[in-house]
């Protein structure tokens, strides 16, 4: 009787949005996996989300610089060029 391998492990997490997002861009852009994230984490950022930002800091991954010079900005816009970066993080205490 042949030995078959065990199974891979197979990762717990269920597919996020953002990482479907960041898979197909990877893919179709042929950008490497951190430029893809790297993407997507400001593409929610610009609509005022932070659940992918959250998601992946929380998994142990570090954006780019240019990444987190953005979040600065957002976070304390002061005298930021507002082309560059026209957006706003507002940290809101419930």
């Amino acid at each position: 009787m042949a030995k078959t391998s065990p199974p891979l492990p197979q990762d717990d997490s269920p597919d996020q949005p953002w990482t479907i997002e960041a898979d197909i861009i990877a893919t179709v852009f042929d950008k490497t996996e951190a430029e893809a994230i790297d993407i997507v984490i400001w593409r929610y950022l610009k609509k005022g989300q932070t659940s992918a930002l959250a998601w992946w800091l929380y998994e142990g991954y570090v954006p780019s610089e240019w990444v987190l010079k953005g979040v600065a900005c957002m976070l304390e816009p002061g005298d930021v060029d507002k082309n560059r970066v026209p957006f706003e993080l507002l940290a809101v205490s419930e």
